[in-house]
């Protein structure tokens, strides 16, 4: 019961950090509305917004990878199995995913209330649809994350750490070289589908690759029980 105690204190403590990732987006992006105004004499509604789900998510998705060998250590104290694991940590997931996303949809009624008119206007993703499949793919890639961490141990960590760095380089990358993308013919035509999908179509590629994750993960954890 003491154990099952801590990892409750800890999983609320996670979902206050992720709140509050969620609250600086307003602040940051109220700052950073602040300068354009001054500079610009404009308004840019929709910043703090794309902030709060943006840190939200990225917050969502570092927590869990930096505290999966401890929630991973509590359940094998408690007797649990690796499937266990990996289903009460999706749970843990779904519930803070929801619960940022649902902050950051008081964020953008309150912005959308000030600014009457978003130059920047996010509400599309808040429909059930585009909710669903962005909420898909966080929870998918943590999971992934959190098992190829407990299969590989920290030499994981070494890896998503590099990957992360490439993610976070990559779009400058691809937007200088976009013209040569374009002259070959694969390039041209990914390009051509990707552009040609509406807010529904990536909703439901985001949830297809929620599914290929989770099913991975599943797959990952029955081999190591075997």
């Amino acid at each position: 019961m003491k154990i099952l105690r801590g990892n409750l204190r800890m999983c609320l403590d996670e979902l206050g950090l992720v709140l509050a990732a969620v609250l600086a987006g307003p602040v940051i992006g109220g700052i950073i509305q602040y300068f354009i105004s001054r500079a610009s004499e404009e308004s840019v509604g929709g910043i703090m917004t794309l902030l709060s789900l943006m840190l939200g998510a990225v917050c969502l998705l570092f927590m869990g990878i930096f505290t999966t060998s401890f929630h991973f250590q509590m359940m094998v104290e408690m007797g649990r199995t690796r499937k266990e694991f990996m289903v009460n940590r999706l749970i843990i997931s779904w519930i803070m995913a929801i619960a940022f996303y649902a902050l950051s949809f008081v964020v953008y009624i309150a912005e959308k209330s000030w600014y009457r008119v978003l130059e920047m206007d996010f509400g599309i993703l808040f429909k059930p649809v585009c909710m669903l499949g962005i909420i898909f793919v966080i929870t998918g890639t943590g999971a992934i994350c959190e098992a190829v961490i407990i299969r590989f141990g920290s030499r994981a960590k070494i890896v998503l750490w590099c990957l992360w760095m490439v993610m976070c380089l990559a779009p400058t990358q691809l937007v200088n070289r976009i013209d040569w993308i374009e002259t070959t013919v694969a390039g041209k035509n990914i390009i051509q589908f990707l552009a040609g999908l509406d807010a529904t179509q990536w909703s439901m590629l985001g949830m297809v690759c929620g599914l290929v994750f989770y099913v991975a993960c599943f797959l990952i954890y029955r081999k190591q029980e075997a």
